[in-house]
Order: C-alpha cells, then sequence, then structure tokens
C-alpha cells in the first residue's frame, strides 16, 4: 500500500475491493426514491468509462480524463523536483548519460520542458519517453508534487488511483456527485444485505488469506466477539488496517489526523453542540463546524447512525463522517473536552450494532412500537388486564409496521373461516398484501390478535356484541428521513356472523405537511383559491366524499395563510398533524364538546380565522355562517359529490339561498386517483371501452399512459396519489338566488367555462389513467363531459344545446356563451358569423314576449343542428319556483 503524505491519503488498493451487483444497488437507490431512473442511468455510464482507466498509469489517468490539461501537464513537468526525477529515471535505465542530460539542458529552449528538449535532441524516442513518464516515474512524487503546485486537487489524485484499478462501486459514484450521502448509502447498503463483508476487503487488501477469516469466524461464534478484535488479538491485522477496512466498508475516508488540532473557537462551541457523555456514549466526535458543514470523526462505522440521528436537531446542517484511528480518538477527546474519555468500547460497539440492526431491519416483522394506550382518559373499568405475549405483540406490531411501509391508509382485519384475512387499503384500493410468515399468527391467534388491539385501542375486550370505536398512537421512525413521528391510529370494531372485524385508519401527520401545490393541484385551481383565502367574512369550503384528502387541503390552505399576526383556531376530529402557531381544538363527543360548541366558543376568542373540520348538521353550518358574516375568514369540508352539489347539501342543512351566495366565497371540490408507477411508465394507446365513457370519438391531440407493472409497484402500475380538483366561485350569483335547480346550476357553470375534475384528470394524462378517472369520478359528470364534447366534434351527430335564461340582462355571460357556440357551429358548416350585439339583442326580444305572453320567469333556449341541416334556436317558456330570501 502506498500512502502520500499529503493529508489525503491514497490507498491503491481500493478498487480491489469486491463490489455487488450495481445495478441491483441503483434499483433500491431508485425504490428508496433516492436517486431517479436517470441517475442510475448516468452512474453506471460513468462506470463504463472507468473502465477504460483500468490499469493505466496515474499521469496518463490525469490528462485522459480532462484533470490535466497540456499547459499544466507542461507546468509539473518543468518543476525541478520532476525534472530531476526524470532525468536520474533516465540514467538508471541506461537510456540517458548524464553527459548527454548536460548537453541537453544547455540547448534546451527556455520554453521547453525537459522531456520535450529531450526527444526534440533526438536523446530519446516518444516511446522511450512514454516508459518513462508513465511506467517508471514515482506516482507518489507526481501526485505530491501537483497538488503541492496547485496543479491537480487532492480529489484528483485520489480518483484516479481508485480507477486505475478499476471502475468505482456504484455508491461511491453517487455520492460524489452529490445524489445520496455516504451516511445514506451506508444505512440502505446494510439495510438490503449490499454491503461487502469485513472479511472479503480484508482478503482483497492482502491482510490476510480465506482460511485465516474462516478460522476466525469460527471463533467468533464462540465467544461473541468482534471479527476486527479477534485479528488483532491473533496478530494477523494492525488496528490501522482495520480501520482501514472499515472505512472502505462504510464508503467514509479513513484518516489519520497527525497534525490536526482544535482552535480556541472550535473548543468553546464544539461542546456545546455534542456533549462529552453523548461522544462517550456513540463513539463519535466533532472535528469542525464551517459553513453549515459539521464534520465528524467515528471510532467505527457502527456510530454512523448515532450521525444520522444528529439531522434530526441538526436539520440546517451537513454532516460528514470520517474515520480515524482509536488513539487518536482518545486524544482529540480529551483536547476537546479538557477529560480523559472513559470508553468501554466492547461494549458500547455491541450497543451500536444492535441499535443499528434495529434501524436497519428489512423484514416487516419486526417493529418497535411505543404505543400510548393512555390515548382517552376514560377506560372500560370492567377491562380485564391482558398481558400480550411476545409472539402476539410481535405480530400486532408487523401487521402496523407493514402498513405503514406500503403507505397504507387503513388495516382490515375480518373474519375468514377460523381466523382472520388481513387486507390493506393502498392508493385507494384494498389489497390482501399480508406477509407469508403472518398467516400462522392470523389464523392460530386470531382472538388474541383481536384482543391485544382492542386493549392498545382502550376497547372493551369483553364486548363482542356491540360496535366500538378507540384510538391509539405510536412513535415510528421514519427510515427516510430518520425522524420520529407521532402518528395516532383509529380502531374500529364490528360484530359480524363469523366474529369480529376491525378497521384500524392510519393518520399519518407527514401527509398534512404538504402545501396546496405538492398535494397536486393546478394552477387554474390553486390561483382562484389562493386569492379568496386572503377574503375576510368569508367561508371556503373543500367538498367530495370520504377519503379524498379534503383534510390534506385544508392544512395546505393553512399552510398558505398562516401569518404570525393572524389568530388562527380549528375545531378537528381528529387533530392529524400539530401545526405550531395555531390554536387547535379536538372534538370530544363523550364529553359532548361537538364541532357546534367549539365555534361558539371561538367566536368569542377574537380570532381572524376560523377551521371548522366538517359541516356535519344544521348548527354547525348555521353558526360557520355567523362567523363569517361577523368578519371571519371560515374554512371546512363537506361532503358532495362535486362544487356544485356542496351548495344543495348546504341547503339541505337549513342555510338559504341568500346568504349562500352572500357568504360562500368558493367551492374546491376533489378526488384522489391513484398515479402511474414512474418506474414502468409507458405510452400506450387505450381500448374504446376506457375512452367512450368520457369522450365520442377517439381523442387523437391526447397523449395516453399507463405502467405495465414492475417490483417498484408489487406490479400494479400505479404508485401513489394524486388529486383531481375543480372550483366554484359564487361569481353571479343572480340565478341561485332566484331558485336555479342543480342541473341548472351546472349548465351554468359550464358555460362559464368552469373546468371540472373531468378537465382536471384530462390535463393529467401522463400521471394518471382514464380507467382511474372512471373509477373515482361520478358517472353523470362523465356523462356530461361527453355530452359537452359534442361540440367540438365532426357535424356527423345531432347537436342540442340547452341554455335558461331567467333575466338576459343580469345572465349576459349565458346569452355570450350561447352566442360563441352559435357562431362555432356556423363557422363548421363555413356560414356567415353573427354580430354579437345582434344577437343578444335578438335573444332579449325573445324572452321578453314570451314572458310577457305565457305569464313565465324563464326561457330555456336551445341550439340544434340535424346532420346536414340548419343551425336552430328553439325557445320553450318555463315556470320555475321562485325563492323568496
Amino acid at each position: 500500500m502506498t500512502v502520500l503524505t499529503h493529508p489525503l491519503h491514497l490507498h491503491q488498493t481500493h478498487a480491489c475491493r469486491p463490489q455487488p451487483d450495481e445495478t441491483r444497488i441503483g434499483e433500491i437507490l431508485v425504490q428508496e426514491n433516492l436517486i431517479t431512473p436517470l441517475d442510475c442511468k448516468q452512474v453506471l455510464e460513468i462506470q463504463e468509462a472507468e473502465k477504460n482507466y483500468s490499469g493505466l498509469p496515474f499521469l496518463r489517468i490525469l490528462t485522459d480524463s480532462g484533470r490535466l490539461s497540456t499547459k499544466k501537464r507542461n507546468r509539473l513537468l518543468a518543476l525541478p523536483d520532476i525534472e530531476k526525477a526524470i532525468a536520474d529515471t533516465a540514467s538508471r535505465h541506461d537510456l540517458l548519460t548524464r553527459r548527454q542530460l548536460e548537453l541537453c539542458l544547455l540547448k534546451k529552449n527556455a520554453y521547453q520542458t525537459l522531456p520535450e528538449a529531450l526527444v526534440a535532441q533526438n536523446l530519446l524516442s516518444e516511446q522511450q519517453l512514454d516508459f518513462l513518464l508513465h511506467k517508471q516515474l514515482d506516482p507518489q512524487l507526481v501526485a505530491n508534487q501537483a497538488i503541492t503546485m496547485g496543479i491537480v486537487s487532492a480529489a484528483d489524485v485520489d480518483y484516479c488511483h481508485k480507477v486505475s484499478k478499476g471502475p468505482r462501486p456504484f455508491g461511491e459514484i453517487c455520492c460524489s456527485l452529490g445524489l445520496v450521502t455516504p451516511l445514506d448509502l451506508y444505512h440502505l447498503l446494510a439495510k438490503h444485505g449490499k454491503q461487502v463483508k469485513f472479511g472479503e476487503i480484508l482478503i482483497h487488501l492482502q491482510y490476510t488469506d480465506e482460511e485465516t477469516v474462516n478460522t476466525a469466524l469460527g471463533a467468533q461464534k464462540l465467544n461473541n466477539k468482534l471479527l476486527g478484535e479477534i485479528l488483532i488479538e491473533q496478530q494477523v491485522i494492525t488496528p490501522e488496517q482495520c480501520q482501514e477496512a472499515l472505512s472502505l466498508q462504510a464508503n467514509i475516508p479513513f484518516e489519520r489526523l497527525e497534525e490536526f488540532s482544535y482552535d480556541d473557537a472550535a473548543r468553546q462551541a464544539l461542546p456545546r453542540l455534542i456533549s462529552a457523555r453523548h461522544a462517550e456514549e456513540h463513539l463519535l466526535l466533532p472535528l469542525s463546524l464551517r459553513n453549515r458543514n459539521l464534520k465528524l470523526a467515528l471510532m467505527h462505522p457502527d456510530a454512523i447512525q448515532s450521525a444520522r440521528e444528529l439531522l434530526s436537531p441538526y436539520k440546517e446542517l451537513q454532516i460528514q463522517c470520517i474515520l480515524v484511528p482509536e488513539e487518536r480518538f482518545r486524544q482529540l477527546f480529551e483536547e476537546l473536552y479538557s477529560e480523559a474519555p472513559c470508553l468501554e468500547i466492547r461494549k458500547t460497539l455491541l450497543e451500536l450494532q444492535k441499535k443499528q440492526q434495529f434501524f436497519q431491519q428489512a423484514d416487516p416483522e419486526f417493529l418497535h412500537i411505543d404505543v400510548d394506550e393512555d390515548l382517552e382518559e376514560e377506560t372500560s373499568a370492567e377491562a380485564p388486564h391482558i398481558h400480550a405475549s411476545a409472539d402476539i405483540e410481535e405480530a400486532v406490531h408487523a401487521i402496523i409496521r407493514h402498513g405503514l411501509d406500503q403507505n397504507a391508509s387503513d388495516i382490515h382485519l375480518e373474519p375468514e373461516g377460523t381466523g382472520l384475512a388481513l387486507r390493506y387499503r393502498i392508493d385507494g384500493i384494498i389489497k390482501s398484501h399480508a406477509p407469508q410468515w403472518l398467516h400462522g399468527p392470523l389464523h392460530e391467534n386470531a382472538g388474541a390478535l383481536i384482543a391485544r388491539l382492542k386493549v392498545m385501542a382502550n376497547l372493551d375486550s369483553n364486548e363482542k356484541r356491540l360496535p366500538q370505536d378507540g384510538a391509539f398512537r405510536i412513535s415510528y421512525l421514519d427510515e427516510k428521513s430518520r425522524q420520529k413521528n407521532q402518528l395516532e391510529f383509529r380502531v374500529a370494531s364490528c360484530p359480524s356472523v363469523g366474529g369480529e372485524s376491525i378497521t384500524i385508519h392510519i393518520l399519518d401527520p407527514r401527509k398534512a405537511k404538504l402545501s396546496l401545490r405538492q398535494n397536486g393541484h393546478r394552477q387554474h385551481v390553486l390561483e382562484p383559491f389562493t386569492r379568496r383565502l386572503n377574503n375576510d367574512s368569508s367561508i371556503v369550503l373543500v367538498a367530495g366524499p370520504n377519503g379524498s384528502g379534503k383534510s390534506s387541503t385544508l392544512y395546505g390552505a393553512l399552510k398558505e395563510i398562516y401569518n404570525p399576526s393572524l389568530k388562527i383556531l380549528t375545531a378537528e376530529d381528529p387533530i392529524e398533524y400539530n401545526f405550531p402557531g395555531i390554536i387547535q381544538s379536538q372534538v370530544n363527543n363523550k364529553l359532548g364538546l361537538d364541532f357546534a360548541r367549539l365555534l361558539r366558543s371561538f367566536l368569542r376568542l377574537d380570532p381572524d380565522v376560523i377551521m371548522v373540520g366538517e359541516l356535519r348538521d344544521q348548527q354547525t353550518a348555521a353558526l360557520a355562517f355567523d362567523a363569517a358574516q361577523t368578519g371571519h375568514l371560515v374554512l371546512s369540508s363537506l361532503y358532495a359529490n362535486d362544487s356544485i352539489c356542496a351548495l344543495f347539501r348546504l341547503l339541505d342543512l337549513g342555510i338559504d339561498r341568500s346568504r349562500i351566495a352572500a357568504n360562500l366565497s368558493c367551492v374546491l371540490a376533489q378526488r384522489l386517483v391513484r398515479k402511474i408507477c414512474p418506474s414502468c411508465l409507458t405510452e400506450y394507446q387505450p381500448e374504446p371501452k376506457e375512452w367512450s365513457l368520457i369522450f365520442n370519438k377517439y381523442p387523437a391531440h391526447l397523449r395516453f399512459f399507463h405502467g405495465t407493472g414492475c417490483r417498484f409497484c408489487d406490479h400494479t402500475g400505479f404508485k401513489g396519489r394524486t388529486v383531481l380538483s375543480e372550483i366554484f366561485t359564487m361569481n353571479n350569483p343572480h340565478a341561485f338566488i332566484k331558485g336555479a335547480q342543480l342541473d341548472e346550476m351546472k349548465e351554468i357553470a359550464s358555460l362559464q367555462e368552469m373546468k371540472t375534475m373531468v378537465h382536471d384528470g384530462l390535463l393529467k394524462m401522463n400521471s394518471t389513467t382514464l380507467t382511474e378517472l372512471s373509477r373515482v369520478l361520478p358517472f353523470t359528470m362523465l356523462e356530461n363531459h361527453r355530452r359537452h364534447e359534442r361540440l367540438t366534434t365532426s357535424g356527423n351527430d345531432e347537436i342540442n344545446l340547452s341554455f335558461p335564461v331567467r333575466d338576459p340582462g343580469r345572465e349576459s355571460a349565458i346569452v355570450m356563451a350561447m352566442h360563441r357556440h352559435f357562431n362555432a357551429l356556423l363557422a363548421a358548416d363555413s356560414k356567415p358569423l353573427v354580430d354579437q350585439d345582434h344577437f343578444q339583442r335578438f335573444i332579449c326580444d325573445q324572452h321578453d314576449q314570451l314572458c310577457a305572453t305565457h305569464g313565465v320567469n324563464q326561457v330555456l333556449f336551445t341550439l340544434k343542428k340535424e346532420e346536414g341541416g340548419p343551425v336552430e334556436i328553439l325557445a320553450q317558456p318555463r315556470q320555475t319556483r321562485e325563492e323568496t330570501p
């Protein structure tokens, strides 16, 4: 092994290490969302290019890789130490006499380097010079001179030494490109079993042989010591060689830090960052903190997990780790903390290894959950105290952990024969997705599993005849962010013929932290919605069925408007996400604390903004509108199929039309659809049965995609969900106040060119499918879109478009829309167009004449066109029910 005197230590044997399947590692990194498929392709291409450098001399790699230009190369070769080395090497190999060298130097041009002069004076051939520079010149000398004079960087030199023995490992290239951090890479390789074994690295470094490693592994089973510890005791390797091998395994540098020392500022600042006790317990030591980069010295790679945990309290810092010798670690510890470390190395390492195994556990059966079984204050007095066995508790934890790993929203345990069927709702679809090993406990210990879940949720485990509701919380470690999250689980039990059925609804606060744009709303919805969030004295509603993401949108709205100068109060059931700076109140029906009671209390607390989780009843709805009338912005949700249906749901709740028109600012309606898996996204042409529900003829102007299915999406073709949304704004409330019904209001919204959720879905055909739109959206909505879409088809079909008009003066938008469609039909037949003013006077005259003649208050105008025929305007008098405010 050749080691430079420069602080960067070059290990020429690095590339000799065994490498796992690089394509598989790339797939894992893509699956974990750390890199994209394009990143993976780029890294593999870099590896392929680096194969060309294998076996090449150091100076040649520097030149061929573009790290050393011709100008810098000549500058390097002109250095006195390099020229002397060239001359000595040529003399040693009898290629040049001392006299020839002296004559060459006398005749040499001032702008020539010695190698150029030797060739120009025919003292050496090009082949001989190449032999000297690339085969015989000491690479350590060249590297040290190049770094000292600033011709190349230490990183460039290190790169050349590595690739001279073969391409760099996939993970190392990812780290060099900044795609992943060494901390994340070490964790991920260990988690998926892709780390190169310590013994294999020692063998490839030629520090020992396979037989010696196997003998040490046998001894390890008897004394439970670390492999490196055993080999050091047997004097097979030195402590420094052990550290070097560990650094290669962990993909972090090994440095001796022989000339490093703390300055006064570091001695003051670093102990406040990491205490002496923490450094002792986790075998890590702060070295420096510059420009938000924290550099840590580790005694062993197993301390990497402890370093990763520092990312949680110090989110603003970038953490870099190096491995240092044990003796140097002790010296620096004493220098920083002014006390000798009390280190029990072996014991500490074993504890760190146990923790590492916990965090890197890939199997779904392992989960450490801190269950808060005191979520509700009141528990059943007659509930027996059940001591769950370790197997039952492990099974329950595995059921929950698997649901979290699969990003499930609900967990279903249903009676099946003598046991239980386990299903998960993933991306809105219920799937049988249980790990194979759980089948035994589900059928052999069904009763015990149900009893354990009921105890966790504070339910009466003896009561099996009546439905029950409860909840529990857990502390869950997010393996991607390495942050602990408090998750809440709502448990509902219901008796059935085969036994009790349990449903667990997962309330994940991470999903509530997204902004409105991150939730998937497009600009045509975002722009009017966010503008109305700035209006006082109004109500903003989010509508949709259960599980359509309404809560996420409400939290996104709060995030949009949050300002320390505003007082924001929320009434929620449940509180899904703790929002700093906002006063949140939990509904508790057991105590009589419902939405209405909280809302009455809020009005006495001088708020600016009020969020009510849901308008469930007449009392809550009335109080919400009262709050809006008294100068507050009110946010809430409502169960409704679409934004127009929400208006009539408010009528059902006893709010009259004039109050709705005066106080309702907008209604945002939404549904969630599954997203196409990006790993298997493919363009295709849908079958007629897919597009015929939405279109009259195949939409050739659109491109369609679907997922072919891969292991990243469990071969479903879908991964994750996005939102389809529409927004209705009360811009022209006249028709609604006068008593317009549901179909009429939908027609008016259509004429005002409101984009429905169908339109939004068609704008997202690169991320979802027509099948998803048909599955999620109401059939009537698809039918309405199909009917209106006929305007854009050719004239082969009969067209009937209706426009209800009560007051042409106030409903000019409807008349203008009618004129626009009328001219479009004329243009399709190459007929001359009609002037807008002339058309509007004609409609007004016909409306007034028919209303006066027939004593009605509305006229239904219809544009009719049959195949090959003219465009006709039909007028039908109608009497609609007037509603008095």
